[in-house]
């Protein structure tokens, strides 16, 4: 029997248990993204990254294999290979990373479970639900563990703020707005054949804006107000330089969530000037949360009967469980969206560990994002698009 992963127990109230060693990553794709798993990876201090199918295209691949980043990784120029590569033996895989474009998720996510290997993958899950819906069941039966990066889940004051309002401290949830916005398309060369242009066409992308950016804004919704979007009343739009209607760069969705909660998501890549993100406000009975992904460090509670309070992430100074073990530094250190990913890494190394070691983890001790959230976010797409088309009619998620 293999000598276990984990040295120690999980308990939700104190910190994640070590390692008895790292865990092996293989990674599938190139490009921004990728450099960006890594990364995390790396930083969680979790992960060693032992293998990359970079490209399909051999030229990508040699250079590849003379990068410093890769130095010391198995270099493949086909997936599958990786894949049959990683069930045994010295080039064993504990988990793979998918950083492709949307259109390829699915064909790779499922060479890889049924390898028998756990998946960290990016956002959105599919392009259709059949596949989301194939994609989940799949993981349901094997037992792995599917992982879909939401890595703005992962800030501490996000862990906050979803403590608060799951310890019933905003009261009943009664509205909640989430934004996400950037002017992405008007500053990056998307043009044919150049990085990103994939995003533009709705063949590979799925869609534009409402894949792209709006997904996040929706699992931020349901990942911290622990409500599920029952309903949704959106509309996409082209708002920056003309692209087909398929390729929309804006979205509104006035929403309706579990108990009747209404809600409005917002997204757009050409918002001229804002290079920000995420932005949420929950309001509840008894007060109002804001987070804001430029000043990410901080959380606004506003009270209805008290003065505001601003918690500031940070260890030992009375922050939940939750948002100390994704804080890395006391305050007066910066953290921000790279140590973010790395939680996200952290927590899917923990749960991979134990599904190696076989045991069991309490329920509110990991909460990244999972195959079923990747999943509801398809449903998020397709719903937008079916609102949009019957003219900005509900439809149902």
């Amino acid at each position: 029997m293999p000598e276990p992963i984990l040295l120690g127990d999980f308990n939700a109230s104190g910190p994640f248990p070590r390692q008895s060693r790292r865990l092996r990553l293989g990674l599938v794709g190139g490009g921004g993204i990728a450099k960006v798993h890594n990364w995390a990876a790396h930083l969680s201090q979790r992960w060693r990254l032992v293998a990359a199918a970079p490209s399909s295209n051999i030229d990508k691949v040699r250079q590849a294999s003379a990068d410093a980043v890769l130095e010391g990784c198995r270099i493949y120029a086909d997936y599958q290979e990786m894949a049959r590569g990683g069930r045994d033996g010295e080039d064993q895989l504990d988990a793979v990373a998918l950083t492709v474009p949307n259109d390829r998720h699915f064909e790779i996510a499922r060479t890889f479970l049924d390898a028998g290997i756990n998946v960290m993958c990016e956002k959105p899950l599919t392009i259709t639900l059949e596949h989301a819906a194939d994609l989940v069941e799949r993981a349901r039966t094997s037992g792995l563990v599917f992982a879909v990066a939401y890595p703005y889940a992962a800030f501490p004051m996000v862990r906050q703020a979803r403590f608060l309002v799951g310890s019933g401290a905003l009261g009943a949830i009664r509205q909640a707005y989430v934004e996400f916005v950037q002017d992405f398309l008007l500053t990056q060369a998307t043009g044919s054949g150049l990085p990103g242009a994939w995003r533009l066409d709705s063949t590979r992308a799925g869609a534009g804006s409402s894949a792209d950016v709006g997904t996040h804004a929706f699992q931020l919704f349901e990942f911290v107000t622990g409500l599920h979007i029952q309903r949704i009343r959106g509309e996409l739009h082209v708002c920056g330089p003309v692209k087909s209607k398929s390729t929309e760069d804006t979205f509104y969705a006035f929403v309706r969530a579990e108990g009747g909660v209404p809600g409005i998501l917002w997204g757009s890549q050409v918002a001229a000037g804002i290079t920000g993100g995420p932005n949420f406000r929950i309001i509840g009975e008894k007060g109002t949360l804001e987070w804001n992904n430029e000043s990410p460090q901080a959380l606004k509670c506003l009270w209805l009967d008290q003065p505001m309070q601003v918690i500031t992430r940070g260890q030992g100074r009375g922050v939940s469980p939750e948002a100390e073990r994704c804080t890395r530094r006391g305050r007066g250190n910066t953290e921000g969206w790279v140590e973010a990913w790395a939680n996200l890494y952290t927590e899917f190394a923990l749960a991979v560990a134990a599904h190696l070691d076989q045991i069991f983890v309490p329920p509110g001790v990991l909460a990244y994002p999972t195959v079923a959230d990747g999943a509801r976010g398809v449903r998020f797409i397709r719903a937008m698009a079916a609102s949009d088309r019957a003219g900005g009619a509900w439809a149902e998620i």
